[in-house]
């Protein structure tokens, strides 16, 4: 596998000898992050297939392109489907970034260039990570990053995985948690059979089955009520939501057992067959150690490394450098006899298939941006707090800048006990590009919530007109045209964004889940005339017969189109 090792960045006062170190810790970094792939498998996006297996490589370019960051795994209907990583910020592979920086950061702390930080060295550099985004002295970070071995000295993979324990690993496979009404789950209630189906009969029925959760009588059926129990906070996972292990994606260095508890069907041995992976029986003879024909746990997990890919995945994202967010995608299953040529798409947003599975890849570029704006935000707080205007704060004053993730002493670096806004601003800038020193790949199942679907002016509520008119509403879902609503016909098809994580401050925290809490967003349906306004209890346009104080026969004069509900336009 050939890798392009770029010097880091050094000044004319440094010397030779640090200079070499410099390239040395980075090798080592570098080589010990890309164990996800072998000698004999391709090292580049294009690489995989546009030159013969048997020719020597060209002279390596320094393309993002070039490092493979993650082997990732689709667990397809019958076998699964292994798709190459790719993910630059701002045109630098990010495990290459992160690796640069560590050894950055390592040469400027290792004063005797023996390649670790010893004691000396912690004391000459009290706050030694605080290039990385962790402002913390030694005595609090010692026991978290000395730990593999515990020898009083710090190695440059014990930075790396300190990194990855405190903001995240490059690379994190997410669920996208549904909010609001796309998270009420509304179907299960109203099936009376449970056979994934509704019939025109039980939508029918549906005010009959929820009768008993309108708790406050009014006709009309909310979220809270559908949904009792439902934390008002937004906290845990939505009933309906996908969860991790529903994710049909799964990291390859860490999906042996799942593929064995997926795939091993027929037979069940605790092994896999080339069959059952989907790949040649070539593929897998080294890995069989015991001529078995199968794979076992052990020799799954020794083989994944060592799996060609039959997609690549590369995503381009840009945070300060001018540069377009895009993503491509390769696919070199559509190679014909002859010389290799992988077909390749590149777009913001595209449309795949994963074993005949539509599924949607898209990039946002929301986080963009969003470092300056925290910046901006904590100035305007900082002068705020300052509130003697002597251009710091002291301990009293920081407490009302703010909850930044980080105590008074975290950020006053030089221990005068006043922090000045160039410190702030430091903190933030270094923060933010360790949180935002990966990708994470969300995915979620673009599928209509039957509660939205139904819920017309979205007022998180279903009233009386629009639960009886759903076929309306869902027979554009209907797709066989048979009256009949699958789950499968809401069912969107699988989508996974690519992103950046927010900065803190954008976050979701508990102020900003509760501003969907799932109360009704009930408007006051100021119309018609007074005796109608009046019976309207539940505002929302129309008075029902549980409203009506008159007798059935003088509900029935006035409900003209025997709907079973009086209109403004009928009272009027």
């Amino acid at each position: 596998m050939n890798h392009v090792l770029q010097r880091p960045i050094v000044t004319a006062r440094t010397s030779n000898t640090l200079k070499a170190l410099v390239f040395s810790v980075s090798a080592i970094v570098l080589l010990g992050l890309a164990t996800s792939t072998s000698a004999g498998q391709p090292d580049s996006a294009e690489a995989v297939t546009t030159r013969p297996s048997n020719s020597k490589p060209k002279a390596p370019v320094a393309s993002p392109a070039e490092i493979p960051t993650e082997d990732l795994v689709f667990l397809g209907a019958d076998h699964p489907i292994f798709v190459r990583l790719f993910a630059s910020i701002d045109g630098k592979e990010i495990r290459t970034a992160r690796a640069d920086r560590v050894a950055k950061t390592l040469a400027e702390l290792d004063d005797n260039h023996d390649g670790v930080i010893d004691q000396a060295e912690r004391t000459a550099h009290p706050r030694a990570f605080r290039s990385l985004g962790v402002p913390e002295k030694w005595t609090n970070l010692l026991p978290l990053v000395d730990r593999n071995p515990q020898d009083e000295k710090i190695s440059s993979d014990e930075i790396v995985q300190f990194l990855a324990d405190r903001f995240g690993p490059t690379v994190t496979l997410a669920s996208r948690v549904r909010r609001g009404n796309q998270a009420v789950e509304l179907f299960d209630l109203i099936d009376a059979d449970h056979d994934q189906r509704l019939t025109d009969a039980e939508l029918k029925e549906m005010p009959v089955r929820l009768h008993k959760l309108d708790a406050d009588g009014d006709d009309a059926f909310s979220v809270v009520e559908v949904e009792p129990f439902r934390n008002p906070f937004g906290g845990g996972v939505p009933t309906g939501a996908v969860t991790p292990e529903d994710l049909p994606w799964v990291i390859a260095k860490s999906a042996a057992e799942r593929l064995l508890t997926r795939f091993d069907v027929a037979p069940k041995d605790q092994a896999l067959s080339a069959r059952e992976l989907g790949q040649p029986e070539a593929s897998i003879a080294t890995a069989d150690v015991d001529h078995s024909g199968g794979l076992s746990l052990a020799e799954l997990q020794k083989w994944l490394p060592t799996v060609t890919p039959q997609y690549a995945l590369i995503t381009s994202a840009f945070k300060r450098k001018a540069g377009r967010t895009e993503l491509s995608w390769v696919d070199y299953t559509s190679t014909t006899d002859g010389p290799a040529k992988p077909r390749r798409e590149t777009a913001k947003n595209l449309e795949v298939k994963l074993a005949d599975q539509p599924f949607q890849l898209q990039m946002t570029s929301t986080a963009r941006g969003l470092e300056s704006d925290t910046i901006n935000f904590y100035r305007n707080q900082f002068r705020r707090a300052d509130v003697d205007k002597n251009k710091y704060l002291d301990k009293t004053e920081f407490n009302a800048l703010g909850s930044l993730g980080a105590g008074f002493e975290m950020l006053d670096v030089d221990d005068n006990g006043q922090i000045y806004e160039p410190e702030l601003v430091d903190y933030l800038s270094l923060e933010t590009a360790s949180e935002q020193s990966r990708v994470i790949l969300s995915v979620d199942r673009n599928e209509q919530s039957l509660f939205s679907l139904l819920d017309r002016n979205s007022d998180r509520r279903l009233t009386p007109r629009e639960y009886m008119s759903t076929f309306d509403r869902w027979q554009s879902f209907d797709h066989d045209g048979d009256r009949i609503l699958n789950r499968s016909e809401l069912s969107g098809r699988m989508r996974m964004t690519v992103e950046l994580p927010k900065p803190k401050l954008f976050q979701p925290n508990l102020f900003q889940s509760n501003q969907m809490s799932g109360d009704p967003l009930i408007k006051n349906q100021a119309d018609g005339p007074a005796w109608f306004q009046g019976m309207d209890r539940n505002k929302d346009g129309d008075v029902s017969r549980r409203e009506f104080l008159g007798t059935e026969v003088q509900f029935r004069k006035w409900d003209r189109n025997g709907d079973g509900l009086i209109s403004k336009d009928e009272a009027s």
